[in-house]
């Protein structure tokens, strides 16, 4: 049984017929083969708010969360470090960027309440 208190604000069913829930404020978990795995900021994610779960087509799972973008490749979790370009002289869409929203307030917008206060 899925061991969260909080609500569930994501979901997706990957190539390999898993499932991941992420949650408001506990992280997120990975259903395989009957057996839950939790990933929280202890072991890697970025943040334990994951609003967004997204897979590239190598099967790589991305979690837009609360601060960060975290990912995981199968065998570990890591934060997505960003990089700082000069947007005029030294980066270029392509086709392969991935693009998330950024929110004015770290971990929430206007929008949303803090609800870990």
């Amino acid at each position: 049984m899925l061991k969260f208190t909080t609500s569930i604000r994501s979901f997706l069913e990957d190539n390999k017929r898993n499932i991941w829930f992420g949650s408001d404020r506990e992280g997120v978990c990975l259903l395989h083969n009957g057996k839950f795995q939790y990933f929280t900021t202890e072991n890697g994610l970025s943040h334990n708010q994951v609003r967004n779960i997204y897979e590239d087509k190598n099967g790589v799972i991305c979690f837009e969360c609360g601060k960060g973008l975290s990912i995981y490749d199968g065998q570990k979790m890591s934060i997505y470090k960003e990089r700082n370009y000069d947007s005029t002289k030294q980066w270029k869409l392509g086709d392969k960027d991935i693009w998330f929203k950024g929110d004015e307030i770290e971990g929430y917008n206007k929008f949303e309440k803090d609800t870990t206060q």
